[in-house]
């Protein structure tokens, strides 16, 4: 459309009237056409460009602490499914994971080489290490674009960056009211965590304890860490005094001990935990709480796509969906 504008404007002029006049002086007038439309389509007659195209490529530097077939890769999976739409907007991502899982010195070292490269958004799951937090900050320093997934960091700490995860503080209040609802409102609740200094935990527990306050007759034994792995999260559970439940509120305790749990090893008439579980319809899980990990990498896609149109994110908190699943709704949640 805009072509022919410009064709048009050149055919209304008084010296292409004139010079349709002659042969000769038709070629002459063909070539300042072509000139014309041409000097015309660069001040301003540029057609549209495609909505899915932006001059600047935003080079995205996202480290995963821990490549996995569930929860991370789930993660994994939804950024990379969307990787076209990105190629589309000029997004490059390029994913990292350190050589020792959950390994905050080497996520901060790797933090650090995207900082040299100059990298333009930087996405890593939050820890409140304080090497891991003055990287970010220095990051965000520079112009860097700061995104926490799954786990946040207080803003104190660090200001001015995206969260995308689940509301982990009323994600541990669904687990608390379940818990009380199994317990009739009465009895001890263990809690093994992940590791101290995440964030995401430590709001879990508070949202637990707020539920455990509202009742009388429950109380918060104890705090355990199984350190996001298998084999601890079986030693810490054999280590454990019976009680009447145990809250697993990341997802690699009850995976683990649901595996070689026998009927004399039952220690806690009720476990439920976070994300994972083969055994809900046995009933040795009673239930978990269900995160929406492809959910995180699909909103980190959504949210760098809205920063390549509009310079930054529709909000300081992107909150992803978790629900609670046990015998009743385990089909529909699958």
């Amino acid at each position: 459309m805009r072509f022919e504008k410009a064709v048009q404007a050149v055919e209304n002029c008084t010296a292409f009237r004139f010079f349709k006049r002659s042969t000769m002086k038709k070629h002459i007038c063909l070539l300042a056409m072509i000139a014309a439309i041409f000097s015309l389509c660069g001040c301003g007659f540029q057609p549209p460009a495609s909505k899915y195209q932006t001059n600047n490529v935003t080079r995205v530097t996202v480290i995963l602490p821990h490549e996995d077939d569930i929860y991370w890769g789930d993660v994994k999976r939804g950024i990379e499914d969307h990787i076209e739409e990105c190629e589309q907007w000029n997004i490059d991502i390029q994913v990292q994971i350190p050589q020792l899982n959950y390994n905050i010195s080497q996520m901060t070292q790797l933090i650090n080489r995207a900082i040299a490269a100059r990298t333009d958004v930087i996405v890593v799951q939050g820890t409140q290490d304080k090497d891991f937090v003055s990287s970010m900050r220095e990051a965000i320093s520079q112009g860097i674009q700061v995104i926490c997934i799954d786990t946040d960091v207080d803003s104190d700490s660090l200001p001015e960056h995206l969260y995308i995860g689940s509301d982990n503080y009323a994600a541990g209040q669904m687990m608390g009211d379940h818990l009380a609802q199994l317990m009739h409102g009465r009895g001890s609740v263990s809690i093994m965590s992940g590791a101290e200094g995440y964030p995401n935990l430590e709001q879990r527990i508070k949202g637990i304890e707020s539920v455990i306050e509202r009742y009388d007759g429950m109380v918060l034994s104890e705090i355990v860490y199984d350190h996001y792995d298998a084999l601890t999260a079986v030693e810490v559970y054999h280590s454990l005094q019976s009680g009447s439940a145990l809250a697993c509120i990341e997802g690699t305790g009850a995976a683990a001990i649901e595996k070689v749990l026998t009927s004399s090893d039952q220690k806690f008439s009720y476990i439920v935990g976070f994300d994972n579980s083969s055994t809900i319809s046995e009933g040795i899980v009673n239930g978990i709480i269900k995160q929406d990990q492809y959910g995180i990498g699909q909103k980190l896609v959504e949210q760098l796509i809205y920063y390549q149109m509009h310079g930054n994110f529709e909000a300081s908190e992107i909150y992803t969906k978790f629900e609670w699943v046990d015998a009743s709704n385990e089909q529909e949640a699958e």
